[in-house]
């Protein structure tokens, strides 16, 4: 398990508990060594039943909200990759986890999500100092409000979107949707042709996420991880689809 990477799970709240538990189970699923969920105290017991595989953090809470103190003293040093959003809500102070989070960590590879993206679209000028990789997988919904455009304007352009997004901040981005499109810093651009309609429900971008940081706590750099979870996700959804039907 030492030799398999160690990622830590920042999210959770009263409203979201299964969304860290998928990301976790995903990550084990993919061989990751360790996993440690750090999630609202008050959670702690709901989901410490759900996911016996994992090491646990419960974080001081604001009625059932991550309390953004907590997040102050973590020892991030243990990790070799932080995935933050599954779950996480946002009636809480997501600013101030984001900047703790980007002025803390050093060269870990940090994967944002979820609501972990709403509350990155006042930080993203941060993103370019940062000396490890970013990877963020946003929906097209997500994507608009890091842009300030609308979700119709993203669908019509997200291979360009995808590709100044990531060049800019220097981040690796996932945009997920029909035909994922992957681009890296460098404006490299990659499409997922695979998958189907089956992952369009909720928790599916939670077992991306842990796919993605499961592979790259595995040695993996950001880019064969995201290729390769992308391909795994959805190659998982045409499977299920052909054996439910």
């Amino acid at each position: 398990k030492g030799a398999f990477g160690h990622c830590l799970v920042i999210g959770g709240c009263k409203h979201y508990v299964g969304a860290p538990v998928y990301t976790a189970k995903a990550a084990f699923h993919s061989g990751i060594g360790l996993v440690t969920l750090a999630i609202p105290e008050t959670i702690y017991p709901l989901v410490a039943g759900t996911c016996h595989e994992s090491l646990f953090m419960p974080l001081s809470d604001s009625n059932g909200f991550i309390n953004w103190k907590a997040i102050e003293t973590i020892d991030f040093s243990k990790y070799t990759t932080i995935a933050f959003g599954p779950g996480l809500g946002r009636e809480l102070d997501g600013d101030a986890i984001i900047r703790t989070l980007l002025d803390q960590l050093t060269t870990q590879t940090l994967i944002i999500d979820a609501d972990g993206l709403y509350f990155l679209k006042n930080h993203l000028e941060q993103l370019q100092h940062y000396k490890g990789d970013i990877i963020l997988t946003p929906h097209p919904g997500e994507m608009a409000t890091l842009t300030g455009k609308s979700v119709a304007e993203i669908e019509a352009n997200r291979l360009e979107t995808a590709k100044n997004f990531a060049a800019t901040y220097g981040a690796y981005l996932l945009l997920k949707g029909h035909r994922p499109i992957i681009a890296t810093p460098t404006s490299e651009l990659w499409i997922n042709p695979y998958g189907n309609d089956a992952l369009g429900k909720g928790g599916s971008g939670d077992v991306l996420t842990g796919l993605i940081a499961s592979l790259v706590s595995q040695h993996q750099n950001p880019l064969k991880a995201m290729l390769c979870a992308s391909f795994y996700h959805a190659i998982a959804a045409e499977e299920l689809g052909r054996n439910s039907s």
